[in-house]
């Protein structure tokens, strides 16, 4: 298929509020004297941080965020703020007998207005699951705040704006670290392989302190306290030995390295812990602990069930403030070298559950290995184990997959796809064919699978391998069209066919892609690849063509031609170097 080079994506993201407006003449500055509450940012070829990214984009992104005390509107950001303060002053200060006394004298309703500009001259078109507006505990943008799905769904014209308004009950007592988020991800058509990104991040703080505190900040009313005639509130009962080690981090960065405790108790959430559990570690090839530990005693869990901890105060500001429930110190078990076994411990000494093996070499090869990694539990494995169960775990970097902070997911016990492995089995793209027939639209094409090896042929296996089309210049796959590939007919080759190749070849056609944009849908100037994984993580086990280069008129283009894998190059390689061109 020829087709022009991919759609520019555009994507902003926004930690704040926003407001209303049209696009003007003078897009690409901001108001020089902002409203209350406003924040704004312009990215475009030339300012920082789009530069990076972009080649011909502008986008403004601009927040407003306002609330109500004692009938004033304020702003929510203290005066003077800057725009992508990462420690901003805090808005309100409160001691904590002041907050108990509050109640809801110290909530405000809150009016948070979003807009995204649109300044470049062609229609924006939002990919509709990746547009939302959220109201957030931190940076990350987990689906559980999500406030409203697809917000952007509709087309954003060239030189205009859409804008969102979102009312609220900002409580600071309560909630004491609050963000707001937008995300925009769609196209733009230009011919361009690079994206667009722009963002705002700004944060809410609450100071609430032990002590009177008399310097500045929102105070409202406190009502004095009443007469207590309710009976004695009943505290739930925690089981405080139901608890699991979810994720161990320790990436390249130091500074930013964590244990991660979950609680499965729900009864736990919120709790101050009255048990004598301690977190334990056995260093490399010891078969005793450290004497050093984490003791949990007297800590508070946090109200999700999370317990949190870090190997130096710079993970939390990394991380997000609130994010470390301890800070462990750098010669506490958080420090994590990636080649010892942790463990909880209960009060009589006894495992409650652990990650590794104690007594184990540290060697690369080991399961329990993952120096500049993580290893996370299976969303699956819920019960604590006095025993390590390697299947219970992702551990990387298997397969030599490094992973940094930027993919830590503190605080968050999600599903996780575990390192993506080179497959055990050979498939290999032995033929592509595209014929030369009069008919335009009914073109008889197919792209022929081989498991050289006889132990491949006749099974099924799960590698994740997709077959996928590169088209034209374009360096990512088209995943809309991908075909999985995931077992291999006795007769070792399997035929990945269009409609047209069907109706001319039948039953010899293994799999059908009728997407016109499909791997068995190219007259010639694609790359035709297998790959392992998906969006997320993905490579190349078997090519045909150079990524990033349009076919077209090239050693690779196959218009009305097929290609036939040499008998001699049976190997995993690039297919691009070990063809012959046959013309029909």
């Amino acid at each position: 298929m020829r087709i022009s080079s991919p759609s520019l994506l555009a994507s902003v993201l926004l930690l704040g509020g926003a407001f209303t407006g049209v696009v003007s003449q003078q897009f690409d500055n901001c108001p020089a004297v902002p409203r209350l509450g406003e924040k704004c940012n312009v990215c475009t070829p030339g300012s920082e941080p789009a530069n990076k990214w972009t080649t011909d984009c502008r986008l403004r992104v601009r927040m407003q965020c306002t609330y109500i005390d004692n009938g004033q509107t304020k702003s929510c950001f203290p005066p003077g703020n800057s725009v992508n303060n990462d420690d901003p002053e805090p808005t309100w200060e409160y001691t904590q007998e002041e907050c108990d006394r509050g109640g809801a004298a110290l909530e405000f309703p809150a009016t948070i207005v979003y807009q995204m500009c649109n300044a470049n001259d062609q229609t924006f078109t939002p990919i509709e699951e990746k547009n939302f507006i959220k109201f957030a505990h931190n940076r990350r943008l987990e689906s559980e705040s999500i406030i409203e799905n697809a917000v952007w769904d509709s087309t954003i014209n060239a030189q205009a704006c859409r804008t969102q308004t979102y009312t609220t009950t900002l409580k600071p007592c309560t909630n004491k670290w609050r963000g707001m988020a937008l995300e925009m991800d769609g196209n733009l058509a230009k011919n361009y392989p690079d994206y667009c990104r722009c963002f705002l991040r700004e944060y809410l703080l609450a100071e609430i302190s032990a002590t009177p505190n008399p310097g500045p900040g929102t105070k409202a009313p406190v009502p004095a306290p009443k007469p207590d005639t309710k009976a004695p509130v009943k505290v739930p009962q925690c089981d405080f030995t139901n608890v699991v080690i979810t994720e161990l981090a320790s990436p390249e960065k130091s500074f930013a390295k964590y244990i991660e405790l979950y609680f499965l108790d729900k009864n736990c959430d919120g709790i101050t812990i009255t048990e004598d559990i301690h977190v334990i570690s056995y260093g490399p090839g010891d078969c005793e602990p450290s004497n050093i530990d984490v003791a949990l005693k007297g800590q508070t869990i946090r109200e999700d069930g999370f317990f949190t901890i870090c190997n130096s105060a710079s993970a939390e500001v990394y991380y997000g403030r609130g994010e470390c429930t301890v800070i462990g110190g750098l010669t506490s078990p958080a420090n994590l070298r990636g080649t010892e076994a942790i463990a909880i411990i209960d009060s009589d000494e006894k495992v409650i559950d652990i990650f590794g093996i104690p007594c184990t070499d540290p060697n690369p090869n080991k399961k329990q290995y993952f120096v500049n990694g993580r290893a996370v539990r299976k969303i699956d494995a819920w019960d604590p184990s006095p025993y390590f169960v390697y299947d219970n775990w992702h551990v990387f970097p298997g397969c030599g997959q490094e992973v940094g902070p930027e993919a830590m997911d503190i605080n968050k016990w999600q599903d996780t796809r575990g390192p993506i492995c080179y497959p055990k089995a050979k498939i290999l793209i032995t033929e592509i064919v595209d014929l030369d027939v009069d008919s335009v639209t009914q073109v008889p094409r197919y792209v022929e699978l081989h498991a050289p090896r006889l132990k491949h042929r006749g099974m099924g296996f799960d590698h994740d391998l997709k077959l996928v089309i590169f088209h034209s210049d374009s360096t990512e796959p088209h995943w809309a069209s991908a075909v999985p590939i995931d077992y291999m007919p006795e007769s070792g080759f399997l035929l990945v066919c269009n409609k047209a190749a069907y109706e001319k070849y039948g039953d010899e056609c293994s799999e059908v892609s009728t997407d016109i944009a499909g791997p068995a849908n190219s007259n010639g100037n694609d790359q035709i690849a297998l790959i392992s994984g998906d969006e997320e993580g993905w490579f190349v086990t078997d090519i045909y063509g150079v990524i990033g280069e349009d076919g077209y008129d090239t050693d690779h283009d196959f218009f009305n031609s097929r290609v036939i894998r040499m008998f001699s190059c049976l190997l995993w390689e690039n297919f691009g170097t070990s063809q012959k061109m046959l013309n029909n």
